[in-house]
């Protein structure tokens, strides 16, 4: 029943827009003006596909690098705003008070006092 509505189903011409290719490589523009759903498929030389593939894995690694520096700084600024709060140096959120200096000097005061 499926594949009879496949086949009934109107089939697009429309092909997507090209994305502009920002590489001053000549053989990775060359690949990127050849049209990928002709019917008369062209293919690619080794050079032109070792070059769209280098250009693919900087493209990965560059983003990889900027979504892994934005992580980074996130998780630095939960970490610091968690130990500001432990030492008390921001006031507590939501009332969940989680500063423990004072137990801390509480307890010494106490070992002080039981030396003395």
């Amino acid at each position: 029943m499926l594949s009879e509505v496949m086949k009934e189903s109107p089939v697009s011409d429309y092909l997507k827009p090209k994305r502009k290719v920002v590489t001053t490589n000549p053989a990775v523009k060359k690949a990127y003006r050849k049209g990928y759903l002709k019917k008369e498929q062209e293919t690619f030389t080794r050079e032109e596909c070792e070059a769209m593939i280098e250009f693919a894995i900087n493209q990965h690694n560059r983003n990889a690098g900027q979504i892994s520096m934005v992580l980074g700084f996130i998780f630095m600024a939960l970490f610091a705003d968690g130990l500001f709060r432990v030492l008390g140096l921001i006031p507590p959120f939501m009332g969940l008070d989680v500063n423990i200096i004072q137990d801390v000097v509480d307890a010494i005061k106490e070992e002080v006092v039981k030396q003395l």
